[in-house]
């Protein structure tokens, strides 16, 4: 059976849950009588047969846009930049007008179809999405719906069954070797030190923006993650590591010479605030396209990211442990490691010397 009940006029629906035993209620945002007695007896008959027959409340693009994302600014500001854009671009795109309640297994397989749709992609201007992208997107979905229900927006999570996509490929990192790093220098010496810098240290683009030569203590660059302006998204991200938490990375030789040059670059600068940062104060972008300039001029490939993969593959290949690179480079994970050790297969031939059967 089905209540119905009122709160300033709004009616309200209760029921008790068969799963949990537990009662549940739902607002259902109406204040007119014959339409709360027809929900409620669409209720009865959603308990007595198991489907899914009321579909109220919140839109998904309403739910997402005024409830969702605040809030995850908050949790994962160093993630939402890219929540956001999945979220506008595709989810709401394809879910907005929908109610919660109608967003189930089915019509995330329809929006997986709708994704992969050749046509579809080429009328909105978009690529075909790599299965791993398709899954980033079905994981935030299924994200966005488990916390509707955690917050009593709805009454169960249908989507449980619902599968993400997983990337197929497995490719080899990018990076350079030491003669592809000369030669980079050698086209690019204005920018060289900078090069250098990041090659044997392996910051992100947002730390590199963000450190300060205070930051460099006893021969260390210390990296470290302050939750910041919780109101400010932009101020939050200019504070927090990816993964928020701290490290510090030893400075080699080169590094410390390539931090001579910087510290002499800063100080001639003429804003006496700026002079603080270790490297000029550009737009992350900005900097990567004057990297990526750079690699042009050198005909090499890649990207400002490689060189942080540099640093961690010559790591890997001077035989450092996985465990002490993931601190060096500040992954949250071993997984994330895990890619580079194809670059010292010794380990992996010597182990399976060592059977005898």
């Amino acid at each position: 059976m089905a209540g119905l009940y009122r709160v300033g006029g709004v009616y309200y629906l209760t029921w008790i849950d068969k799963a949990t035993g537990k009662q549940r209620r739902k607002s259902l945002r109406t204040k007119d009588a014959r339409e709360a007695k027809r929900l409620r007896l669409l209720k009865e008959a959603e308990l007595e047969t198991g489907h899914r027959l009321i579909h109220t409340g919140s839109t998904f693009a309403d739910f997402v846009r005024d409830s969702y994302l605040p809030w995850r600014a908050g949790e994962h500001p160093s993630s939402q930049q890219r929540i956001e854009q999945i979220c506008e671009q595709y989810l709401i795109p394809f879910f907005g007008t929908m109610a919660l309640s109608e967003i189930t297994v089915r019509a995330g397989d329809d929006y997986k179809t709708w994704r992969r749709d050749a046509k579809v992609n080429i009328e909105r201007g978009t690529k075909l999405p790599k299965e791993s992208t398709l899954g980033k997107e079905i994981r935030t979905l299924k994200a966005i719906i488990s916390r509707a229900v955690a917050w009593g927006e709805l009454a169960q999570n249908d989507l449980k069954e619902l599968k993400a996509p997983k990337g197929l490929d497995s490719k080899a990192v990018g990076f350079y070797s030491k003669e592809q790093l000369e030669h980079l220098y050698e086209t690019d010496p204005a920018h060289a030190h900078w090069w250098r810098f990041l090659v044997n240290t392996g910051l992100r683009r947002g730390e590199l923006i963000k450190a300060r030569f205070s930051d460099v203590r006893q021969g260390s660059l210390h990296v470290e993650s302050v939750q910041g302006d919780r109101d400010n998204l932009e101020k939050a991200l200019k504070t927090r590591t990816k993964s928020g938490k701290r490290r510090w990375i030893p400075l080699s030789k080169s590094a410390l010479e390539a931090l001579a040059e910087l510290q002499a670059e800063a100080d001639e600068r003429d804003v006496e605030e700026d002079r603080a940062f270790l490297f000029p104060r550009i737009l992350p972008r900005s900097f990567s396209r004057v990297f990526e300039r750079a690699v042009e001029r050198a005909e090499l490939p890649g990207s400002l990211h490689w060189t942080r993969h540099t640093f961690c593959s010559h790591l890997v290949m001077k035989r450092v442990p996985l465990r002490t690179v993931q601190a060096l480079a500040g992954h949250a994970s071993i997984v994330t490691t895990e890619a580079y050790s194809h670059l010292c297969p010794e380990h992996t031939a010597d182990a399976a010397r060592l059977l005898d059967l």
